[in-house]
């Protein structure tokens, strides 16, 4: 169990590993959006490389000559049309093949000046001597190359990268003796409170920064009108006799309220976030969210009832647990315990909602 000063100590030495991590993340960052950029690029050389080689190309299009010519055609002209297209068409009269023919190759023309740039007709056509002459052979071909290569450019062009730009960096959370005195400093948007969590009390050197991440995080718990924190039972204790702790929002951690709770003589000490709705999206569970929220990996998921928990060993030293509470608040546990302990922690965790 952690009193006031080890709990104090352990914010410390977080904003030492936050200063350590910041570098390989942000080489993360760069290893992530550099094979992006580099795909984006080689799919547009790709792209020009093919325009201009289609361009190039002779112009397929060749039936206006045929449609403007007089519909009244000599037989053996008219016969051998028939006979390569479709052996059907001969026992008809010359002018009917002219007729029928005539508005066809009409928009067939119109579709492929559409289509030329894309330059797909001539690659995706069949035996041409089974395809009447009226027939449009570009159409379907056509959209499915189109559809084709447009999934393939967004396959490669398009990968998720979260990225959360605030004024301000690290910032500790603010610790409370009591709940009320919580409640009024979020109501009150009081920050010069004098409290043992951090703050302004000489350990930060920007204030005006700092301020702006509190008064952030303050009116972030008021618009929702609520918040989250464990709930005392018969077996589950949360500790009045110690301060509860606010943690701003910050470029790698959600706004939240933390707590520390007694379960069977050993501390855990629990923390409600708020998700930010711009990644819950994009992500499919705990695990995920975490990956791209915090950039920390899980070692093992476990699951308690309805809840995917997901487990993993924090840079501080502690063994963390976290798990969605609804769809729009997670919480995450830390603790010297073993997993063994932490497990039957969270088999008898629960929570309640406080209205602000």
């Amino acid at each position: 169990m952690k009193n006031d000063d080890q709990m104090y100590q352990s914010v410390l030495s977080r904003y030492a590993e936050y200063q350590e991590t910041k570098k390989k993340r942000r080489k993360l960052a760069i290893k992530r959006t550099v094979p992006v950029l580099a795909c984006f690029c080689l799919t547009v050389a790709l792209g020009v490389g093919y325009w201009d080689h289609f361009r190039n190309l002779p112009h397929i299009p060749v039936q206006p000559n045929i449609i403007e010519e007089p519909t009244v055609e000599t037989p053996e002209t008219t016969t051998t049309a028939s006979t390569d297209a479709n052996t059907t068409v001969s026992s008809k009269t010359p002018s009917e093949p002219a007729s029928t023919t005539a508005p066809t190759s009409n928009s067939e023309t119109e579709r492929m000046t559409t289509t030329a740039g894309i330059q797909t007709v001539t690659t995706i056509a069949t035996d041409e001597t089974e395809i009447p002459v009226g027939t449009d052979m570009t159409e379907m071909p056509t959209t499915e190359s189109v559809i084709k290569q447009t999934e393939t450019q967004t396959s490669a062009t398009t990968s998720f990268v979260y990225h959360v730009e605030t004024e301000w960096g690290y910032v500790p959370p603010l610790g409370f003796h009591t709940q009320s005195e919580m409640i009024d400093a979020i109501h009150n948007d009081d920050v010069l409170v004098n409290n043992d969590g951090g703050g302004f009390n000489g350990n930060l050197g920007d204030y005006e920064t700092a301020k702006k991440a509190y008064l952030d995080m303050y009116a972030r718990f008021r618009d929702e009108g609520f918040y989250l924190q464990a709930a005392s039972t018969d077996d589950v204790t949360v500790r009045d006799d110690v301060n509860l702790y606010l943690f701003p929002f910050t470029p790698y951690e959600d706004a939240g309220i933390g707590r520390s709770t007694i379960f069977r003589e050993t501390g855990f000490f629990v923390v409600f976030y708020r998700a930010d709705p711009d990644l819950t999206a994009y992500t499919t569970d705990i695990a995920d969210y975490l990956r791209l929220r915090k950039e920390c990996g899980t070692d093992r998921i476990i699951q308690i009832q309805d809840q995917t928990i997901s487990i993993y060993r924090g840079t501080d030293g502690q063994l963390h647990a976290a798990a969605f509470a609804d769809a729009d608040h997670y919480y995450e546990v830390r603790t010297m315990a073993t997993e063994e302990e932490l497990t039957e922690f969270l088999s008898h965790l629960s929570y309640e909602r406080i209205n602000l």
